[in-house]
């Protein structure tokens, strides 16, 4: 799946102006998702993935709750130095397209104007729910894992809070800093191999 996601996400981008897909994704807007990719995009939001981590660090296991941290905080620190360090001057759809192209912006939404690439919901949801993903036992359930990390992407899209390069490599610098951590942790600590870091602190 990230295979072939990346592989049509590098060549969309590299056979397209920006800003074409985004335009082509805002003309076609409705309530409907508007309400949908709003509540979605709130998986890359720290105020969901941090009460998640501690959920599973409380009740369900140490181990899994230190790969996500590291997994989810590596991320941030990554794309928040690309974000504010190296590429703050690059506008984000609102700042970079005229107000004469009239496009849709949802009401009550505070839409950002700068600090566009990478993008950090898109890199954050992929750093969490890609680990998810490979820890669980149930492969069916990693595909569910993959997809909501890929629809949170393409909600910063629809929700014109970033353009398509944006999402693209936060969801790149997140996959490598995901399969990184997972196989640190798992091939090359003793984490694993101890009963209690299994538990979660209150079992």
């Amino acid at each position: 799946c990230l295979g072939i996601y990346f592989l049509i996400g590098g060549v969309v981008l590299l056979s397209s102006q920006k800003g074409d897909i985004e335009v082509f994704v805002n003309r076609r807007h409705n309530v409907f998702f508007d309400f949908v990719f709003q509540a979605i995009t709130f998986l890359g939001d720290g105020l969901f993935v941090i009460p998640f981590l501690l959920f599973i660090i409380l009740f369900n296991s140490i181990y899994k709750g230190i790969i996500l941290t590291v997994s989810v905080l590596t991320t941030f620190i990554c794309v928040q130095s690309l974000k504010i360090g190296v590429f703050s001057d690059r506008m984000r759809p609102k700042g970079y397209f005229p107000e004469s192209m009239n496009l849709y912006y949802i009401e009550g939404l505070d839409i950002h104007t700068r600090h566009s690439f990478p993008s950090g919901h898109s890199a954050q949801a992929f750093a969490f729910l890609l680990v998810l993903a490979l820890m669980t036992k149930n492969k069916k359930i990693g595909w569910v894992f993959f997809l909501f990390a890929l629809l949170t992407a393409f909600s910063r899209m629809y929700l014109m809070q970033h353009f398509l390069i944006d999402t693209y490599f936060g969801a790149l610098i997140a996959t490598i800093v995901a399969l990184f951590t997972y196989t640190y942790f798992t091939n090359y600590t003793k984490f694993s191999e101890k009963e209690r870091w299994q538990k979660g602190l209150f079992r």
